[in-house]
């Protein structure tokens, strides 16, 4: 019977010791008043939805809730996976959201896309994990086009076509990333622009930790795109 109750025990002092941190949340959406969405909350704290309300939360831990009133109470959360400090990050991430305006919902497949696509009418960074995903983006679509994507540390270039009413193409696969490097792209008739692309090699494309690994490496606009695509 001791041995059972060991591991609640250890728990217990180790809460009371102040050596378990409470687990944290951040709105993503929200109707109600006093959960404004990028509101950080925790599980110290009282939780309470009256009839109407609806928020929804993602934990430290990486899980999304959406929880309808009336309920009290936390939803539970896994503290296996529990990471502190990743919830005030997605409250940066969001706060940049709102400032730049609110993402269409509804877009989801969308964003997942667009969340991977260097895009040449902005000069970055852009990060770069899975080759596979990645592509390069234009903005206008009315007509096929050409660049040329030189890799501004080798010398090597790469011809980019586009087809009318393409919006992306793939990465080139014969172009690899060591850590970071400048591109330069540059067409007959537009003005040249360089981009510094970073590789994120060990990341992991459906955890939540993704978003905040984007924006740590300074690529904002991709992890606001992550995170619409997980909302």
């Amino acid at each position: 019977m001791i041995n059972s109750l060991r591991p609640f025990i250890i728990l217990l002092l180790l809460i009371s010791s102040g050596l378990v941190q409470a687990i944290e949340f951040v709105a993503l959406h929200s109707n109600v008043s006093s959960i404004p969405v990028g509101s950080v909350l925790n599980d110290d704290s009282a939780f309470q939805l009256y009839e109407g309300d609806s928020v929804t939360l993602v934990s430290d831990s990486g899980t999304i809730y959406t929880v309808g009133g009336p309920i009290e109470g936390w939803p539970p959360s896994d503290i296996s996976s529990h990471n502190p400090g990743i919830a005030q990050k997605l409250a940066d991430v969001l706060a940049g959201m709102q400032n730049q305006g609110s993402l269409a919902v509804g877009r989801r497949a969308a964003y997942i896309h667009e969340s991977w696509a260097i895009k040449l009418n902005t000069n970055g960074p852009f990060c770069i994990s899975d080759y596979s995903l990645a592509g390069i983006a234009r903005s206008d679509v009315d007509y096929a086009d050409s660049w040329t994507m030189l890799d501004i540390d080798s010398g090597n270039e790469v011809k980019l076509e586009w087809e009318e009413g393409q919006f992306r193409i793939a990465w080139p696969l014969e172009v690899q990333i060591n850590q970071s490097q400048w591109f330069r792209f540059y067409h007959d008739t537009k003005p040249e622009m360089e981009v510094f692309i970073i590789h994120l090699p060990e990341i992991h494309p459906d955890s939540i930790q993704i978003v905040t690994d984007l924006a740590d490496a300074g690529c904002m606009e991709q992890a606001r795109l992550k995170l619409q695509s997980l909302m």
